[in-house]
Order: structure tokens, then C-alpha cells, then sequence
């Protein structure tokens, strides 16, 4: 059996940016650059048929 939509959504944001280990975001992956930009703010990935996954930036508080 394959993997799920969700399954692949995650690997989707782990290529894109660096996260800690309570997966918010750090920075962005880029290839060619050596400085690290920060991630935005918010990010949201939504699988097919599947319910939405958040992503927030690590400095982002958590009330917000």
C-alpha cells in the first residue's frame, strides 16, 4: 500500500525549510545561498482528501 497524501506533505515542507524539534519552522532551504532566511510566518499545506496541516515560525507566539 502507498503512503499518504499527508506522508508526502511532510516531506514537501521538510525540503523546503529547516524545523526544529517541535516542527516550527526555522529557515528556508536555499540551495545557493549561504545565509539563512527566516521561514514566513505561517505555513499551510492541505493533502488531498485529507484535513489541513498548520506551520508556524519558531519566534511566532503561540496565542497568536
Amino acid at each position: 500500500m502507498g503512503k499518504s497524501n499527508s506522508y508526502y506533505m511532510q516531506l514537501h515542507v521538510e525540503a523546503l525549510f529547516t524545523m526544529n524539534e517541535k516542527n516550527e519552522l526555522m529557515t528556508i532551504r536555499e540551495p545557493w545561498d549561504s545565509t539563512s532566511q527566516p521561514a514566513p510566518r505561517f505555513y499551510l499545506t492541505r493533502p488531498l482528501y485529507e484535513k489541513p496541516h498548520t506551520y508556524f515560525r519558531a519566534d511566532v507566539p503561540k496565542e497568536l
